[in-house]
């Protein structure tokens, strides 16, 4: 009895001393076999987990951690979203059942991870391969998107391996074990999916592209745009980007998902705001368009200076946000009866659900799976597809429309040149009645006219009496119509003072011709008749004179703002001294080859919007040989040349200038010539009158 006893004490020592090591320290990690019939094995659930928040520890340390109970079981495939980016480390363990194999192919497959770490026993010590998002794609030991470890388990070994991963944003841990003679053959299956997508999308662009070049609808082109944005996300997303692009840039790459994110945001603002054809007529939807288009390029700008998870949560969240405005306003096109706005509607609904299936996966509210992993792509490449129906739809309506409205226009054009026939007919008699009326009216006007510029000839003093005062001069008088606004006039007082001017009355023609009638009759009144002769007092009375005719007792705010530009001169024969007074016009005196520009008042002789002040007189001493000009804006304002341009003030100088030398009248030949060259086949846009004198 006592012998039984001891035995059985023995027994249950033994299984306690067996379950020891699992009671203190945790759980003990099974060895994952493999066998002859696996092809690819997903291992995602079998895998133990510690989280290194210290991001200090290595893997000797963390070998010790295990034996001390501290790895956790996971019994579904790994996610993690988190702000704080904390080493993961996870223990695999395998056993080998395959006699004819020893190499095996580990895959981490999920490319958005900055940092992969595949820790292995050699000559008992630990070394490791590293690969991720932030080394170059050249080191990598297997041409492919995903991490490929090769892996060596001898036949019925048992080998553990850690595998070390760190990054930014939401972290999934999809892990399987390939059989390297199967390997390719299923890669292949898993790329052709993406292949196809990005192959729809590539088509959509170029056909697209073609048609914008064809019909300058940037409809087209904002398309091209938006499906760009998408090819870029799903190549980042998925890896491809890194994998054929950018691989050797690493920094670059760790910004493509965010930045592509925003991209779609501007992109598709865009195009819906052109297909939609949103004005600012449409106030509320043109505007949150707008701001989606400029938010998006601001997040992209922003990018580089933000964590990963904080651009990752703007891009998605801006994408969440436009994408629901986008689908509302189609939804609000398809109940206004828009037809072309059904496809892009249910285009819009597939792409919508794809991006929330999206962002429950990477949030782990959804498993990774080829269901969760494929479906964006697929309803992404419906709505490249429909969106493109869409614009084919649009295009259509569109040109119904126009030929509908072509249609009808022909109608209303047949209709109104039948209409517009008869009208004629009616309306031939009564134009040859009011014909023969407007010849008559018409020659009476002419005659009028001519008359008047008889008048206006004979008020004016002859051309011959500046040879008479002066011992040279010239008058270049060329109205633009038959009778003239310009007018210049000419005196000699008793005293021997000679007293001329050369005035440009408001306008032309007829209305001109009555201004240069009364300013004629004021300088004989003021000047003549009272024989003021002090230039600045002559058109101080002047301008009194010609409001007072003009305002003829009417509202301040209807009176007449007409009023005459000139230069007004006394020259007094006994001194030589010049006395001059200016409304607007300058005065040029050329000595020894120099052309001098006295400047006058800026008023008019005649009604002033600013306040009117009195007029000042300068005086010049003159000496002998002395040239003065006086003249109107019309020959320098003249349109002609090569290009149709004015002569300008500066070219008018420059013209004196070099003919100052000659006899007065050569420089008036000279002048004319020069005026007919400038103006060519351009009409005549304004009167002219160039007075010049020689002392």
């Amino acid at each position: 009895m006592k012998l039984t006893l001891q035995l059985f004490l023995t027994i249950v020592a033994i299984h306690v001393l067996q379950f020891l090591p699992s009671l203190a320290f945790g759980n003990v990690q099974d060895p994952i076999p493999f066998t002859t019939i696996i092809k690819d094995l997903d291992i995602s659930h079998q895998l133990f987990h510690f989280e290194d928040t210290t991001n200090s520890l290595d893997v000797t340390s963390v070998n010790q951690l295990y034996k001390e109970g501290h790895f956790n079981q996971i019994d579904k495939p790994f996610k993690n979203w988190e702000k704080e980016s904390f080493n993961q480390w996870f223990r695999l363990k395998f056993l080998n059942e395959v006699p004819s194999i020893q190499d095996w192919m580990l895959a981490v497959e999920y490319p958005p991870l900055d940092t992969v770490e595949l820790y292995y026993l050699e000559n008992n010590k630990w070394s490791k391969i590293l690969l991720g998002g932030l080394t170059k794609a050249s080191n990598r030991r297997f041409n492919n998107r995903f991490y490929i470890f090769p892996i060596s388990v001898p036949y019925k070994n048992i080998e553990t391996f850690y595998l070390r991963v760190k990054t930014e944003g939401a972290l999934h841990l999809p892990v399987k074990v390939y059989n390297p003679f199967y390997f390719y053959e299923i890669n292949f299956n898993q790329e052709a999916p993406f292949f196809i997508l990005y192959g729809i999308i590539i088509i959509m662009m170029i056909y697209n592209l073609i048609i914008y070049f064809s019909l300058k609808d940037k409809t087209y082109l904002y398309y091209v745009f938006f499906t760009g944005s998408l090819f870029i996300f799903f190549n980042s997303l998925h890896g491809h980007l890194y994998h054929y692009v950018v691989g050797e840039f690493p920094y670059i790459s760790k910004f493509t998902n965010t930045i592509s994110l925003s991209l779609i945001v501007t992109t598709s603002c865009l195009f819906a705001r052109q297909f939609f054809g949103l004005t600012s007529k449409n106030k509320i939807w043109f505007y949150l368009m707008n701001t989606g288009i400029v938010v998006g390029l601001i997040n992209i700008v922003l990018t580089p200076f933000l964590s990963t998870v904080s651009s990752l949560i703007n891009g998605t969240l801006l994408m969440l946000i436009f994408s629901t405005i986008i689908l509302v306003f189609s939804i609000r096109s398809v109940k206004k009866g828009e037809y072309s706005s059904t496809a892009f509607l249910i285009g819009w609904v597939a792409f919508y659900i794809g991006t929330f299936c999206l962002l429950l996966e990477k949030t782990g509210y959804l498993p990774f799976n080829s269901i969760t992993s494929n479906l964006p792509g697929i309803t992404t490449s419906t709505l490249v597809a429909l969106l493109s129906i869409a614009l084919i739809n649009k295009f259509r309506l569109i040109k119904e429309e126009k030929e509908r409205a072509q249609l009808k226009a022909l109608e209303l054009e047949i209709q109104t040149s039948e209409n517009l026939d008869r009208k004629v007919k009616e309306r031939t008699v009564e134009l040859e009645k009011q014909k023969d009326i407007a010849e008559t009216i018409k020659e009476e006007l002419l005659s009028s006219i001519n008359y008047a510029k008889g008048i206006q000839k004979s008020i004016m003093p002859p051309r011959s009496e500046l040879k008479k005062y002066f011992k040279d001069g010239f008058l270049l008088f060329k109205p633009r119509d038959i009778v003239s606004g310009d007018f210049y006039w000419l005196y000699k007082t008793k005293d021997d003072i000679v007293l001329w001017t050369v005035a440009d009355s408001t306008g032309h023609g007829v209305p001109g011709a009555f201004l240069s009638i009364i300013g004629n009759f004021l300088l004989n009144e003021v000047a003549v008749d009272k024989e003021i002769n002090t230039t600045n007092k002559v058109l101080d009375s002047m301008r009194n004179s010609v409001i007072k005719a003009l305002s003829n007792n009417s509202k301040p705010d209807k009176q007449l703002k007409d009023g005459m530009d000139m230069v007004f001169c006394a020259w007094d024969m006994k001194t030589n001294r010049l006395q001059f007074s200016g409304a607007n016009n300058p005065l040029y005196l050329i000595r020894q080859n120099e052309l001098i520009v006295y400047k006058t008042d800026r008023q008019p002789v005649g009604y002033h919007l600013g306040e009117a002040t009195p007029f000042t007189a300068r005086e010049i001493q003159l000496e002998k040989g002395d040239k003065i000009y006086l003249f109107s804006d019309g020959y320098y304002d003249q349109f002609g040349g090569e290009k149709g341009k004015k002569f300008k003030v500066t070219n008018f100088r420059k013209l004196l200038l070099s003919i100052q030398d000659k006899p007065m009248s050569e420089q008036l030949d000279e002048l004319r010539t020069t005026l007919d060259w400038w103006m060519g086949d351009e009409a005549q846009i304004d009167d002219i009158c160039v007075m010049g004198v020689e002392i």
